[in-house]
């Protein structure tokens, strides 16, 4: 396995849409009678952008398709919570989508990452035009503070969509 690095980390047909942070509130002296729902709100969001054909210039360098590569992104959110949750999109890819494994950690986590599993597996296939949203993880995120999120890609994998403005190098 091997990982991308520079831009291509975030040029692939399974883009990380968003990240969700959850922490139950309550309000009162009193403890409630039964737990708080959970509440999620987005955190941090990056839309997917198809990518372009063959007769454009940009982005140069663009590869056909990727196999066995783990995708790192770095990412900062805007609001933490006790947990979170991870949307992988395949939006504008024309066949399946197949994800290994997802991890993530916070950029200070030494070891590896927190395992992500979506509906309790680890691998996943993302079916054309569509998302998937993960199981909740652990992890408790403070407000601004920064991610490192790996996604697998075991199959070959058509790239056919990215994120263009990269604010921050994945680690």
């Amino acid at each position: 396995m091997w990982k991308l690095d520079g831009w291509r980390h975030w040029m692939c047909k399974g883009a990380l849409a968003g990240v969700v942070a959850g922490a139950a509130v309550g309000v009162g002296a009193q403890p409630p009678a039964a737990p708080p729902a959970a509440h999620w709100s987005t955190s941090w969001f990056a839309a997917p952008e198809p990518a372009w054909g063959p007769a454009f210039v940009v982005p140069p360098g663009m590869p056909a398709q990727v196999e066995n590569v783990t995708l790192r992104q770095a990412l900062r959110l805007s609001v933490g919570g006790r947990r979170i949750r991870l949307m992988v999109s395949n939006a504008h890819g024309a066949g399946p989508l197949q994800l290994g494994r997802a991890g993530v950690a916070t950029t200070g986590m030494a070891g590896a990452p927190v395992p992500v599993r979506f509906q309790g597996r680890e691998a996943i296939v993302v079916a054309a035009g569509a998302q998937a949203l993960s199981d909740p993880v652990d992890l408790p995120v403070a407000d601004g503070e920064r991610l490192r999120v790996d996604l697998y890609l075991p199959a070959a994998t058509a790239v056919a969509g990215y994120h263009w403005m990269r604010a921050s190098a994945a680690g």
